[in-house]
């Protein structure tokens, strides 16, 4: 096996730790040694470090990796003829949809969002993130929850009072 094939193998093992992951979240969602520790933490950094190793070693190969790659969709599409380049990416989004996918589901708990309610919105996470983060969006809203979110995340509340500032005398 010569290195330029090393990331199709490796594909395998990013899905493969990728997808135990997304089940433990799936079937544990609100344990937090699988939902925190295990899919919301150390599988990232897993897929982290195979997405950083196959970026330093592919990041010169050609086509090589460079700031004008992503001036354009075509100049980004050339750069992942570039296999090394391509695992990096494809790794980055899954890092990413589970990443994003078990902080929904630690804020659904919170805001007491039913778990067969999240669990469309966790599919669609895992196959097109947008549509799955929107559709949580949209049922979080429902009911102002929110706010419960917003709360759970130390934000300050927004709906204060508004202060009745008067000029300072000279």
């Amino acid at each position: 096996m010569n290195e330029f094939e090393l990331p199709r193998y490796w594909f395998y093992v990013v899905m493969a730790v990728d997808i135990a992951g997304w089940l433990l979240l799936l079937l544990f969602p609100r344990r937090p040694w699988a939902n925190f520790w295990i899919a919301g933490l150390i599988v990232p950094l897993v897929l982290s470090f195979i997405s950083i190793f196959f970026l330093i070693a592919f990041f010169l190969v050609p086509p090589a990796l460079t700031f004008a790659s992503y001036r354009s969709l075509d100049a980004v599409h050339a750069m992942f003829a570039n296999r090394g380049l391509l695992l990096v990416a494809w790794t980055n989004l899954a890092i990413m949809d589970l990443s994003v996918a078990a902080w929904m589901v630690r804020m659904a708990a919170r805001a007491k969002i039913p778990y067969v309610l999240m669990l469309p919105c966790l599919l669609l996470t895992f196959v097109f993130a947008g549509f799955g983060f929107t559709l949580f969006a949209a049922l979080a809203g429902v009911g102002g929850r929110w706010k419960v979110i917003a709360k759970a995340e130390g934000m300050q509340p927004m709906d204060s009072d508004p202060v009745d500032a008067q000029p300072l005398a000279a």
